[in-house]
């Protein structure tokens, strides 16, 4: 890791139900000098920049989008969430209702345009439980997006082409044990891996910030239980290409492989940014 210190040259909002402030903010990916907060409770998406003036550099809130939501009277349906942009034109969620119908492809204003891609399981489970147990990270790249499952080690990739969402593969990238009963996924305590921790696409890459031990194990408090020292590193084909250890543990991270570095937040000890070379080569 390297010590240097940095300093705060801007910050933005507020914890509130008022404009500009947020309750529930979920940062949801960053796109050329923009990035996205979705507000959970609401289910907004807001469009921020990163700007520069005489005064020097600022945080702007663009817009913010609503996302439709009308279920039928006694239906239960879960808003979307993740609300990522795949391009210039569209964004990506995560639907959660089961295979042929896991994510959602929505316009530039977030109205959907079509549902797509498969749950990782195949049997069916209800919709609390499909959006607890298989909630995950969204992350994307010129029109790739990439998913993976936060207590399944367990990766899907999809593309936008000829006016549909392609996929391109699915797999689980390490061992897990589950069974389904009365619609709910229960995880096996002495065999179940995880969590997933964070996410990240480039143009070569995808980035795996994963915690590979036992999910009953996780434990909030303790970094050793709840932060990874460990990176895998995927070709967009799916293949393993490397595994990164860090001299520390963290838990979310931002890749810049152009300038040979990785940003990263630790608590060790205290909650700091970090920042690491990436090897040669990479």
């Amino acid at each position: 890791g390297d010590g240097d210190k940095v300093n705060v040259i801007a910050d933005y909002g507020a914890i509130g139900v008022g404009p500009k402030e947020f309750v529930r903010p979920l940062l949801t990916g960053a796109y050329r000098n923009e990035f996205t907060l979705n507000e959970i409770n609401t289910r907004e998406l807001a469009l921020l920049s990163i700007e520069k003036s005489q005064k020097g550099i600022f945080v702007k809130e663009k817009s913010r989008l609503k996302a439709p939501y009308k279920p039928a009277k006694g239906e239960l349906v879960l808003s979307d969430i993740c609300f990522t942009r795949l391009d210039d034109e569209h964004f990506v969620s995560i639907t959660s209702s089961g295979n042929g119908c896991f994510f959602t492809l929505s316009d530039r204003f977030l109205q959907p345009i079509l549902r797509f891609g498969d749950s990782p399981i195949m049997e069916d489970l209800s919709p609390i439980a499909s959006r607890n147990r298989l909630g995950g990270s969204l992350a994307t790249f010129e029109g790739t997006m990439v998913y993976a499952a936060s207590k399944l080690p367990y990766m899907a990739s999809y593309s936008w082409e000829k006016g549909t969402m392609k996929k391109n593969w699915s797999f689980f990238y390490d061992e897990t044990n589950y069974a389904v009963s009365n619609g709910d996924l229960l995880f096996d305590r002495e065999k179940a891996i995880g969590p997933l921790l964070d996410l990240k696409v480039d143009s070569e890459y995808i980035y795996v910030c994963y915690l590979d031990q036992l999910l009953g194990e996780y434990d909030f408090y303790d970094t050793k239980k709840s932060c990874s020292d460990k990176i895998l590193i995927f070709d967009h084909q799916g293949k393993k290409h490397a595994v990164i250890h860090l001299d520390c543990r963290i838990n979310e991270m931002v890749v810049d492989r152009e300038r040979g570095f990785l940003l990263a937040i630790t608590q060790e000890p205290d909650m700091s940014l970090v920042k690491f070379q990436l090897p040669e080569g990479l």
